[in-house]
């Protein structure tokens, strides 16, 4: 049978009958989604959580748009399942007459052979007639594994070059010439076309790609652009110092994947152009060897599902190697959310490409994504620039300038690389479309340049870091003054009353004569344990008392129980002994004022990291509801109020006993209701995002791009200084609502080592917590017995100290697993640390600070392959493979070859021989930190934790606050110790250092932290008592107010 031309052009009559008017419609409604939906996801390439799960974004691409492809090719029916080129249009005869596959020519066999061969045939016929040709093949080939590739190089991005797309058009031009367009045509086996015929089309789509010399000129005009786009592009980056790790790992190849997913890239624009019906206006195709457009969307409707198909088995196949947190955590809200309309955008996206490389060259196709995506991405990072980066008239204008001329050229060529004869030149409305955008944008961009470059005042009202210290001063001074305000008994009860609106509660004299006799100079002024506290006036008491000795029942909940009882302190006996020493210090620092408590019970968080994190939702019903209690408790005139925690009224108060009895423990492997193990899973979607504000962004969208820092993250806790920019507030840089990128930047949040958490008020006193926590904060027994001691005779004066920033410690920050370690905190502290000394050289620069910083020891909390990552990143000058053996042989003992694999441990003493120490937290908070302050050394803080002592030691006063993102380049925290460590700050680092120290000595003391704690359980006592809305204190001033 003999296929018809008439048959082969059905579609390309269909769209010669379209009106012109609505195909120009059409056409620039694909123009407008382009440009929207391009638009859109580069702007939100960094905040969505569609890229943090690239798997399921890319298998919800691909179902989307091969679902819409088969919905396009059902408008034109097609012939044959693979249509056969365009512009066959000899004559039916035997030179184009079907041949069969196989051909019975012997004598007709008897039996049932004849059958048998006639069946094999049609299954032969019909294998090849589903089968898809080369050109298919190719086309899946390359969308399947740009799809594998980009998960690869999401998951390591931070090892990524960010302006590798500004090469796009010119691959794409390389592409278009390296392809043979013979290679990708479709050619159905059982259909023949003449040698003459072939020979016609190949020199027919030689010529439409365009002349050497103009490819050339293009080519040239292209790599400006890239060299401009990327000079652009590098300048303008702010990178993180996330790690890529060193020695031969995957994450060093990832620049190469990314040239390969270039080349990926040019070869899909290139072949599915190839593909497209071109029509000019006469409905002649201009395009050699294309598909007829309903045949079009039908193989790429096949190209796209079978892509996710084989996408959905990869993944499947990955699931069953081990946890991963980008495939094996279920969806939230946000993430759904994200998925669905970024999904849908990126599908229609491809499908407006797909439209428009029929009108427009695919060169041309990929500047346009290129130069818009670099644009909108630019865009988001305007407003966080400093006055002195657009001084640089290279940048400012010169490659503004480079962009703009050559984009008119690339543009103005797009036409040229098509030619063909002006009777059957395509519709130019897309391309006059195009150059009316450009022309507006090269407007706008130039517009917005010269705007941009300050003059030298605006340099000079930045201020110094000078002007920020004093403005800290004075801010610190207000809180002194407020917080020692009372001189006397009456005055403490009048400021209480007045803040808190309710009366204090028993036994308060006890706790003021107790604060003077130990000189505490914060009297009024305890707003960590009213926040801590207030959720709990929500409760029942009961409930609270009940929920305390079911804590301590289960050992797997690692908590410590602590009874006071009669005034005496008893241990719960089934404490673990390697945690004694802690609910021991506990009691220590109770006893002396235990008399004056009511009888309590009390949960003792055991571990490192804080343990309940409460939706904000629900810690919002409770401090509702305990601003109805407390206002009950504050109308009660000062005659009713019962006095004294043993009053005579009788309390109904009771606490469970189970917990202290022998056999009173639940069995060991058992977790509490309610609690859940987050060992090595993230907890910022899960734990912390919910305890925020609906409309923080912790709510509404996730940083998970490691390569380059959350501007808008640091934006409202940093300001700009003439050292770069700096943490002016210490509260919101530990407020992990507005920072997203935290979910990747801290170990404690993206693997923590330990973590058994619950989603439930519940009352656990920890020693810290981070935001969304609610535990309820006391002083470290670690802190309280000089664990870590400061020796004023080790010490010595600023001038005799080296300028030196020094750190040592251990990787237990974070849970090392799956390459996690490259983004915890103390690595990347390291880590930047020897980068920074690199670029120095040997000698300390013009600021005359150095640096000594390094790991000690083993790295104790890590998977086998992370161990061996780790130990190679940080410990082997050769940068050569090393095994986890080798290692720990290393460490315990030097080998021949004297291999640094292992940082020598240090005493504590010997941190005073240096002007500037580091601190940094841990699996929990730093136990050094009160040392350090201790010392006539300048402390930089760096943490997410927050401690007891957070309220009363103020940063730019007593300590350095750095963020936590630490920062490279001028924003990096080099630059802060470099102003400190040379002439200009030298003063001020030894203010700040002796402020620090004098002040640690006045109120971060033992006896601060007995302060403390006895307002804390006094405060305590009464919450957990039935009679709580009676209970007050009724001495002198008690109703005053």
């Amino acid at each position: 049978m003999v296929v018809p031309a008439a048959q082969q052009s059905l579609g390309t009559s269909a769209m010669m009958d379209r009106p012109k008017g609505a195909k120009r419609r059409f056409d620039l409604f694909a123009l407008g989604c382009l440009v929207a939906t391009t638009s859109h996801l580069g702007s939100r390439f960094d905040s969505t959580s569609s890229f943090a799960r690239p798997q399921y974004f890319s298998i919800a691409v691909f179902t989307i748009t091969a679902a819409f492809c088969f919905f396009l090719s059902c408008l034109v029916s097609t012939e044959t399942a693979w249509p056969s080129p365009l512009h066959v249009d000899e004559k039916p005869g035997p030179s184009t007459s079907q041949i069969p596959i196989l051909t019975i020519t012997e004598p007709e066999p008897r039996g049932t052979v004849r059958p048998l061969l006639k069946s094999a045939n049609q299954a032969v016929s019909t294998l090849k007639r589903w089968s898809p040709p080369n050109g298919v093949s190719l086309l899946l080939s390359v969308v399947v594994c740009r799809g594998l590739l980009l998960w690869r190089v999401l998951r390591h991005i931070q090892c990524s070059w960010g302006w590798i797309q500004a090469l796009l058009p010119l691959s794409v031009l390389l592409a278009d010439v390296v392809i043979p367009a013979e290679r990708t045509r479709i050619s159905l086996p059982y259909l023949r076309i003449d040698d003459d015929e072939e020979a016609k089309q190949s020199r027919l789509c030689r010529h439409c790609h365009g002349s050497r010399n103009l490819r050339l000129k293009y080519a040239v005009m292209a790599a400006m652009w890239a060299l401009a786009a990327a000079q652009m592009t590098m300048h303008w980056y702010r990178p993180t110092d996330v790690i890529c790790p060193r020695g031969w790992r995957i994450e060093q190849y990832i620049p190469a994947t990314q040239v390969l997913c270039l080349a990926l890239d040019a070869a899909f624009l290139v072949l599915t152009h190839r593909i497209r019906p071109c029509q000019g206006s006469d409905g002649i195709d201009n395009n050699p060897g294309s598909y007829s457009s309903g045949s079009c969307w039908k193989t790429l409707s096949f190209v796209f599902a079978a892509t996710a198909t084989i996408l959905a088995f990869c993944v499947w196949v990955g699931s069953t190697r081990g946890y991963d947190p980008q495939v094996h955590d279920s969806l939230d809200g946000l993430e759904r959310s994200d998925l669905a309309g970024d999904s849908f955008c990126a599908a229609v996206l491809l499908l407006s490409v797909i439209h428009l490389l029929a009108r427009i060259h695919p060169a041309t196709m990929a500047l346009i994504l290129s130069g818009l995506s670099l644009y909108v991405h630019r865009l988001a990072t305007l407003g966080y620039d400093a006055p002195w980066e657009h001084m640089d008239w290279t940048t400012s204008m010169l490659f503004p300038t480079m962009m703009i001329i050559s984009t008119g050229m690339l543009l103005r060529w797009d036409r040229d690389l098509r030619p063909q004869p002006r009777s059957s030149s395509p519709d130019g409305t897309v391309h006059r479309v195009l150059i009316f955008g450009y022309v507006i944008l090269a407007c706008l961009v130039l517009s917005s340049t010269i705007f941009r470059i300050p003059d030298e005042s605006a340099v000079q009202d930045i201020p110094g870091l000078g002007t920020i210290i004093s403005a800290a001063y004075a801010k610190s001074e207000r809180w002194q003054a407020r917080a020692g305000s009372s001189k006397t008994l009456d005055e403490a009860v009048r400021t209480y009353r007045q803040r808190q609106g309710i009366p204090p509660p028993p036994n308060f004299d006890k706790w003021y004569e107790f604060a003077r006799s130990k000189d505490s100079v914060i009297i009024d002024d305890f707003s960590q344990i009213e926040s801590d506290l207030l959720p709990f006036w929500g409760m029942e008491p009961s409930a609270i008392r009940d929920m305390t000795g079911q804590l301590l029942e289960y050992p797997k909940a690692s908590m410590g129980g602590l009874r006071i009882q009669n005034g005496e302190i008893k241990l719960s006996p089934h404490i673990p002994g390697t945690h004694l020493w802690m609910v021991m210090g506990m009691a220590d620092i109770i006893r002396p004022f235990a008399q004056w408590l009511p009888d309590m019970d009390l949960a003792i968080n055991l571990d490192d990291e804080c343990r309940a994190a409460v939706p904000f939702e629900d810690q919002a019903a409770l401090q509702a509801e305990a601003g109805i209690t407390r206002s009950r408790l504050g109308k009660v005139g000062t005659s009713d109020l019962i006095a004294s925690f043993n009053s005579s009224h009788a309390s109904t108060s009771k606490w469970s006993d189970r917990f202290m009895a022998e056999n009173g423990m639940k069995n060991k492997a058992i977790l509490p209701p309610f609690f859940e193990d987050y060992h090595k899973k993230p907890i910022y979607r899960t734990l912390v995002a919910p305890a925020c504000p609906p409309d923080s962004p912790a709510r509404n969208w996730r940083w998970w791009n490691k390569r380059d820092t959350c501007l808008a993250c640091a934006a409202p806790h940093t300001s700009l200084s003439m050292e770069g920019r700096v943490v002016s507030n210490w509260t919101g840089a530990q407020d992990l609502c507005h920072q997203p990128d935290m979910a990747q930047l801290d170990g404690f949040i993206f693997s923590p080592a330990a973590m058994i958490t619950t989603r439930k008020m519940m009352p656990i006193f920890s020693q810290a917590k981070v935001t969304g926590f609610v535990d309820i904060l006391v002083p470290s027994p670690w802190n309280f017995h000089s664990k870590t001691p400061y020796k004023e005779s080790a010490d010595m004066s600023w001038d005799k100290k080296q300028n030196t920033v020094f750190w040592r410690g251990s990787a237990t920050d974070g849970f090392a697993a799956a390459g996690s370690w490259t983004s915890f905190l103390r690595a990347r502290f390291v880590d930047g640390a020897d980068v920074i000394a690199e670029q120095m050289g040997p000698s300390a620069g013009d600021s005359g600070i150095g640096l000594n910083v390094s790991f000690v020891g083993k790295f104790p909390r890590c998977e086998g392959p992370d161990c061996q990552a780790e130990a190679q990143h940080f410990y082997d000058n050769r940068r050569s493979p090393i095994t986890i053996e080798g290692v720990d042989a290393q460490n315990d003992k030097a080998s021949a070859e004297n291999k640094k694999l292992s940082g020598p441990s240090v005493s504590f003493e010997e941190h005073w021989k240096f002007r500037h120490l580091a601190d940094m937290d841990g699996a929990g908070f730093s136990g050094r930190f009160l040392p350090f302050l201790q010392s006539k050394s300048l402390v930089y803080r760096a943490g997410l934790f927050r401690t007891w002592f957070d309220e009363r030691v103020h940063p730019w006063r007593h300590y350095v606050p750095m963020d936590l993102r630490l920062g490279m380049g001028t924003d990096a925290w080099y630059s802060v110790a470099a102003f400190f460590g040379g002439r200009r700050g030298s003063h001020l680092g030894e203010k700040i250092a002796l402020e620090g120290r004098e002040w640690a000595q006045k109120a971060a003391r033992p006896a601060d932290m007995q302060v403390y704690m006895f307002r804390l359980l006094l405060e305590w006592g009464r919450i957990v008592d039935d009679r709580r809305e009676s209970l007050g204190y009724t001495g002198p001033s008690a109703g005053g107010g």
